[in-house]
């Protein structure tokens, strides 16, 4: 899958942020073990890059709980690419990923 992001990437240099983004996510659900629906609910707030943590909002309990998971380096890497290319404020109030699940079936 990474491979496949990767050469769409390359292939199409008008799509390329948008693959960039799908890149991440694969990432982020790679090295966090996280659910789909997890991942797209994180926020720019629950990355804690200067203690190598992400809080996710587990989702699957009748209760909604946060589980802190530590920071694997390589999605730190990512992550920090990602924020410094497309210039986006750590401190902001958005999410990560402003996608739905629909617009996932794109890729």
């Amino acid at each position: 899958m990474h491979e496949y992001i990767e050469n769409k990437i390359r292939e199409n240099k008008r799509r390329a942020d948008y693959h960039k983004r799908y890149l991440l996510l694969f990432k982020t659900m790679l090295w966090t073990g996280a659910r789909i629906d997890e991942i797209l609910a994180l926020g720019l707030m629950d990355i804690h890059l200067d203690i190598n943590t992400i809080d996710l909002i587990t989702l699957k309990k009748k209760k909604v709980s946060m589980r802190t998971i530590p920071l694997n380096r390589d999605l730190k890497d990512a992550i920090m690419s990602y924020f410094i290319e497309f210039h986006i404020d750590v401190r902001s109030q958005e999410k990560l990923f402003p996608m739905s699940r629909q617009l996932l079936i794109c890729i």
